[in-house]
């Protein structure tokens, strides 16, 4: 049993994984401890079961913060209580190769079929490499015999939105939509709580087997937006988290802040927990962690912290949504 006695903000140890397209910048330059120097994707904030983020900090280390949560509920904020279970991962991912070309289920086809959520995302591009490039969306009409066609010749990037990208930009994708990162890039993902993805082709590629990767052509089909794909333009926001944080993202499940270039912060959310990835800079917190670029701290809801850096911070702070709206 544990006491939630002199529970305060805390790191996350993530969860770490490697795929054919990963890279060594997280390893290199995020400080993320790996006995393999690629990885592909860190997951900062994870309940998702086998793949659960730790608590790195304080007298929980090294505990699954699920254990955690779920005997204090209260650390997550009010808000939980509107979700059957938690809602949100949050990814650091480097692309040192082309993502496959993939689409995500809405929820009501994932939990039908898959018995899991669907998948609703957004990317913050945190670095770029000069010619970096992501896909979005197709850029005509097409039916879904045509898109069969399409797929079984190997065309489908003819069919995307190619679209040049760099650091700060801030993308949607929503289920439905067809989409693939380019290389060069370190994206901060945040999401639902799911592992959902379609492949619709993954440029021939063998694994370390010598095994091509499965295809998801007949689910893809089914699920994939078919419209011209127009790039929705993102706006900031209405917020309750005070001045220095642009709240650019907000839906049913999560609200995504960017905290920029700020030497002092107060970090507080009353129904909320409130995650915290460093991107840029470093500082310290008031209750004692120092934090420094790819850092992600959580900070109870209800608790109040407040991050002071000597030069400057830009992170991206991520709270439950709501549900209810």
């Amino acid at each position: 049993m544990y006491s939630i006695k002199g529970l305060t903000t805390f790191k996350t140890t993530p969860y770490l994984t490697n795929y054919i397209w990963g890279g060594n910048k997280l390893a290199k330059e995020w400080g993320k401890k790996s006995a393999e120097e690629m990885i592909a994707e860190s997951w900062e904030l994870s309940f998702y079961d086998g793949k659960e983020s730790l608590v790195a900090t304080g007298q929980f280390s090294g505990v699954k913060i699920s254990e955690i949560t779920s005997q204090f509920p209260q650390v997550l904020g009010s808000k939980i209580k509107q979700y059957n279970s938690f809602p949100i991962l949050i990814k650091l991912i480097n692309s040192e190769q082309p993502l496959s070309v993939q689409v995500h289920p809405d929820d009501k086809y994932a939990l039908k079929n898959e018995g899991e959520l669907g998948k609703k995302e957004i990317w913050y591009v945190a670095e770029a490499d000069r010619d970096a490039y992501i896909y979005l969306g197709l850029t005509k009409n097409i039916t879904k015999e045509e898109l069969r066609g399409i797929l079984l010749n190997g065309e489908i990037l003819r069919y995307l939105n190619k679209i040049n990208v760099k650091k700060g930009d801030f993308f949607i994708v929503n289920p439905g939509t067809i989409h693939a990162l380019g290389p060069g890039l370190v994206i901060l993902e945040v999401q639902e709580n799911s592992n959902l993805t379609y492949r619709l082709y993954d440029y021939d590629r063998k694994d370390n087997l010598g095994n091509s990767r499965e295809l998801h052509i007949e689910k893809a089909i089914e699920v994939s937006c078919l419209d011209k794909f127009v790039v929705e333009e993102i706006n900031e926001l209405k917020n309750d988290m005070g001045k220095d944080f642009k709240l650019f993202v907000s839906n049913e499940y999560f609200n995504v802040y960017k905290l920029g270039d700020v030497k002092e912060v107060v970090i507080y959310n009353k129904e909320s927990f409130v995650s915290l990835t460093v991107l840029e800079g470093e500082g310290k917190l008031k209750s004692g962690l120092a934090v420094k670029k790819g850092d992600t701290v959580i900070v109870p809801a209800g608790f109040k912290d407040c991050l002071h850096s000597d030069s400057f911070v830009t992170a991206i702070a991520v709270t439950l949504g709501n549900l209810s709206a």
